[in-house]
């Protein structure tokens, strides 16, 4: 398969867009090296993504999740992820988030650029957010109020705890200092990371 040809244009967006969407994230995103540094940059700009939509004050809930579904569906779906910014006029909230989110199609263009085993962590983790992140919408419809304990560190699991479980695959699959044995003591660490 041939490259996209907005690949340089959606490199140009993503290194702009992070340091304003992400402030401390961008200092160590932006130093990691080849593949594993697309791979995270990439997923981290898919999560803001799906925070934004998350923390729309407007939106109703129902709407959100939607939209939440529909990007889930550009995982698999190049006309879905095309679309997706169309989806977005009701969108408000800090005007750097909503223009990440409405330059959507261009963060896929990058994880589709990514080898087919870094997508598979990258689809699974953030895949496994955004469900997350619809649960709470639809539990609580006038806002997230979290309720107990165990709802906090489900919560924390959904928004933090799948990027430990991203970073620990990925560093895993990039990183050869990374072998089967650490990869499993990282990995039982992974959902503390939130």
């Amino acid at each position: 398969m041939r490259p996209d040809p907005r690949v340089p244009e959606a490199e140009r967006f993503a290194r702009e867009i992070l340091p304003p969407v992400s402030r401390t994230f961008a200092l160590s995103i932006r130093v990691l090296p080849g593949t594993l540094g697309r791979a995270v940059h990439a997923a981290y700009l898919l999560c803001r993504i799906a925070d934004t939509i998350e923390d729309e004050p407007r939106m109703p809930a129902q709407a959100k999740a939607a939209l939440l579904d529909e990007l889930l569906r550009c995982f698999d779906d190049r006309d879905a992820a095309e679309a997706f910014p169309a989806r977005l006029d009701a969108l408000g909230g800090d005007e750097t988030h909503v223009r990440l989110a409405r330059h959507t199609h261009l963060v896929f263009v990058l994880y589709r650029e990514l080898p087919e085993t870094t997508r598979v962590h990258v689809r699974r983790w953030v895949s496994e957010m955004i469900l997350g992140m619809k649960k709470f919408v639809l539990l609580y419809p006038n806002g997230i109020r979290i309720q107990s304990l165990d709802e906090y560190k489900e919560y924390c699991y959904y928004v933090a705890g799948t990027v430990g479980y991203l970073v620990t695959d990925l560093w895993h699959e990039h990183v050869p200092s990374i072998g089967v044995r650490l990869h499993g003591v990282l990995r039982e660490k992974s959902r503390a990371y939130a």
